[in-house]
C-alpha cells in the first residue's frame, strides 16, 4: 500500500497540519473540507499509522503524526529542489563547473569564491585541478575545462579571452644556513649557478621554448608547491616561491629572501588572469563565478599592495 503514496497526500497533509483544520486546508487548496477529510482518511489507512486525534473542535497531530509531518516536509522539499533544478538545467544551467588553477594563486583566495558560488548555486558541482604554467592552459585549448586561473600566458588563440584578477609577490628564498643565504645580498648569476635550482615544470609542451628564470646546470624539477617549500626548507636548493606562503618561515628565519643581480629584484611580481575559450564558454554558474573571483581579487590587490615590498 505504501507504493501508492502521492505527492499530493502529502501536500494535503502538510497543509492540513500547518492549517489547523480540515477547512482552512481546503481553502488553502482551493478544496472542499470533505475531499481533504477523505484524502488524509485514504492516507491513514495506506500507511498504516493514525495522523490526526478528531476528537476535538480542531484536529491536531498524533505522536506519530508529527514524526510522519517531519518525513512528509522533507519529500516534499526534495522535490521541489527536484523540479528547481531541472528548471535550472532546462534554461543552461550547467551540472558542473570544471575549473583549472595555477598553483601560484591564492588558495584562501579561490575557495572563498567557490564557497559563494555553492552558497548561490548549491546544486553545480564543483571540479577543481591546480596545474602549473602550460597545465593551466591546455585544458583550456583542448575543452576540458570551462574556466582556467593562469599565471603563465603563451600566445593564446583568439577564442581565447583573459582578463586580469591580481599580481602575486614572488621572492627567491634558500634555507637559513643555505651557502647562498651565508653570502653577500647582492648574489650573482654565476655565484647561484653553482648551487642547485629548485624550478616548477610544465607537464605540458606549451611552455617548452621558454625559460623561466632558470639559471643553473643543476636542476631540481617539482610539480608541486608543497614539496618545493620543504625542498627549501630541508636545504636541498635555492628558488623562487609565492611571498605569502613563506612569509612566515621568512620572519621565522627559516628562509631567507636572496637578491640575485641582473635577474630581477627581491621581490618580483607575478600577473594572474582568469581565462574562457568562447568556443566552450561557461554557463551561467561559471559565468558568475569568473565575476566572483574579479571582485575578490580586486579586494586582494587593494588588501595586498605590492605584497612582500614593505618587508625588504
Amino acid at each position: 500500500m505504501l507504493e501508492t503514496v502521492s505527492l499530493d497526500q502529502l501536500r494535503t497533509f502538510i497543509a492540513a497540519a500547518t492549517e489547523g483544520s480540515f477547512s482552512a486546508a481546503g481553502r488553502k487548496l482551493r478544496r472542499s473540507q470533505s475531499v481533504v477529510s477523505h484524502t488524509i482518511s485514504n492516507l491513514e489507512h495506506q500507511v498504516g499509522v493514525k495522523l490526526f486525534v478528531r476528537e476535538s473542535r480542531y484536529p491536531t497531530l498524533t505522536s506519530e503524526g508529527n514524526i510522519l509531518f517531519i518525513e512528509a516536509m522533507e519529500v516534499i522539499n526534495r522535490v521541489n529542489d527536484f523540479k528547481t533544478t531541472a528548471r535550472k538545467i532546462s534554461e543552461g544551467m550547467e551540472s558542473e563547473v570544471s575549473l583549472v588553477v595555477d598553483i601560484m594563486f591564492p588558495m584562501g583566495l579561490l575557495t572563498a569564491a567557490v564557497k559563494a558560488l555553492h552558497e548561490s548555486y548549491d546544486s553545480v558541482a564543483v571540479n577543481i585541478t591546480v596545474n602549473a604554467l602550460g597545465g593551466t592552459v591546455q585544458p583550456l585549448l583542448d575543452k576540458s575545462c570551462q574556466i582556467s586561473i593562469i599565471g603563465f600566458l603563451p600566445e593564446l588563440p583568439p577564442s581565447i579571452s583573459c582578463d586580469f584578477l591580481l599580481s602575486t609577490s614572488h621572492v627567491f628564498v634558500a634555507s637559513h644556513d643555505h651557502p647562498l643565504s651565508l653570502q653577500s645580498s647582492d648574489l650573482s648569476r654565476k655565484e647561484v649557478s653553482k648551487h642547485v635550482q629548485l624550478i616548477i615544470i610544465d607537464k605540458t609542451n606549451v611552455s617548452k621554448d621558454l625559460n623561466f628564470g632558470v639559471v643553473s646546470p643543476k636542476v631540481w624539477k617539482l610539480t608541486d608547491l608543497s614539496v618545493k617549500r620543504e625542498c627549501l626548507l630541508a636545504g636541498l636548493g635555492w628558488g623562487s616561491m609565492p611571498y605569502q606562503m613563506v612569509k612566515q618561515d621568512i620572519e621565522d628565519k627559516r628562509l631567507t629572501p636572496l637578491k640575485i643581480k641582473d635577474m630581477s629584484e627581491m621581490f618580483f611580481l607575478m600577473p594572474m588572469s582568469v581565462a574562457v575559450n568562447s568556443s566552450n564558454p561557461p554557463g551561467p554558474a561559471g559565468r558568475w563565478l569568473v565575476n566572483k573571483l574579479k571582485a575578490l581579487s580586486a579586494k586582494y590587490e587593494g588588501e595586498n599592495p605590492g605584497e612582500g615590498s614593505k618587508d625588504r
